[in-house]
């Protein structure tokens, strides 16, 4: 307002900023093998991508550009904090899912043996081949690291405005109902795929998301 930046516009921008480089750095972490020969490129992801996707992720500060309240500067650092955390241990949780893969098990993860399963599978070919499913680390606590720090990342970013509507919140809720629907497809493509023993890792691994909730 009245052409200043207040601290948490600035925090909250800089934090989305961290957020957009970070994914484009480590892009090859997040990238499921196969995702990008086996999903459809069409208007509908086009349009998601470069247009919805982008306004969720600009909501807060848009608030924020438009009003005078927002976070005290304790409460910014705090959320700051937060949200800082929440994207360390996201990159975490896909490098070591990454490196787990790129070794083809033969590493270490978190200083011990990881339990994983071989699972025998086929690929988009059709042809016969054998999928590593991690059982450790991260993946050893819930099927879903990656998703509760994604969602998290996002609700820190909504309490920068500190407003009583809900438009401010709307970025996380879509989030979150969003990932817990690609969740769902994920879970039922690879129960399809690898059968027994998918239900196996499930049976090692019983949480989705949340350690001894869900």
């Amino acid at each position: 307002m009245n052409g200043s930046f207040s601290d948490p516009m600035l925090a909250c921008s800089v934090l989305q900023l961290l957020y957009v480089a970070k994914h484009m750095w480590y892009e090859q972490l997040a990238l499921r093998p196969g995702t990008a020969g086996t999903e459809k490129a069409g208007f509908y992801r086009f349009w998601m991508t470069t247009v919805f996707m982008v306004t969720i992720y600009v909501t807060p500060v848009g608030i924020l550009a438009h009003s005078a309240k927002g976070a005290s500067r304790a409460v910014c650092v705090l959320l700051s904090a937060a949200n800082l955390f929440f994207q360390y241990i996201r990159i975490d949780v896909d490098a070591q899912r990454y490196d787990f893969r790129v070794a083809d098990g033969n590493v270490k993860v978190w200083d011990r043996d990881p339990f994983f399963i071989n699972a025998k599978c086929r690929n988009e070919a059709g042809e016969g081949t054998v999928k590593l499913l991690l059982g450790s680390g991260y993946w050893g606590i819930v099927r879903h690291p990656n998703y509760p720090m994604e969602v998290l990342t996002f609700a820190s970013w909504c309490f920068f405005p500190r407003s009583a509507c809900l438009l401010p919140y709307f970025p996380v809720l879509f989030m979150s109902v969003f990932l817990f629907f690609r969740m769902t497809r994920i879970e039922n493509e690879c129960l399809a795929k690898y059968a027994h023993y998918w239900i196996q890792y499930c049976t090692k691994v019983p949480f989705r998301l949340i350690p001894g909730v869900y």
